[in-house]
């Protein structure tokens, strides 16, 4: 009986503690792996600052996505801002960007209907 409740306890635990989403951070929203993908692709790294996040979106198509604003600096040194669409395949801390999108590229995607939204989750994890 012991090993049966310990089992389930376990169980409980792995489960409330893995997320079925891209794990985002709780301090500015962004997916860790967008932040990761700034950060590797951006002319000057240290200069990316996140600006607006949108929820994680999970999409008919199997992937989720994510609405980002940042500034960052152009091989100029002239800051800029940016918004765009962030494909992400993954859960947890294993996932990883696989594709941008531009605003525009993404709204005529969602205007051809493409993209269909199943499931919102906040940068909890909480689906809303």
């Amino acid at each position: 009986m012991k090993k049966l409740i310990i089992l389930i306890c376990l169980v409980f635990f792995v489960n409330t503690n893995m997320p079925a989403q891209p794990r985002a951070s709780s301090w500015d929203g962004a997916v860790l792996a967008v932040r990761d993908y700034l950060k590797d692709n951006a002319n000057d790294p240290k200069s990316i600052k996140i600006v607006e996040c949108s929820y994680i979106f999970e999409m008919s198509d199997g992937y989720y996505y994510q609405r980002v604003k940042y500034r960052g600096n152009n091989a100029f040194g002239a800051s800029v801002l940016n918004e765009h669409y962030f494909q992400i395949r993954g859960e947890g801390d294993n996932a990883r960007v696989t594709r941008v999108y531009s605003s525009e590229e993404f709204n005529i995607l969602d205007r051809k209907g493409k993209f269909k939204i199943l499931r919102q989750y906040d940068a909890k994890g909480k689906q809303i």
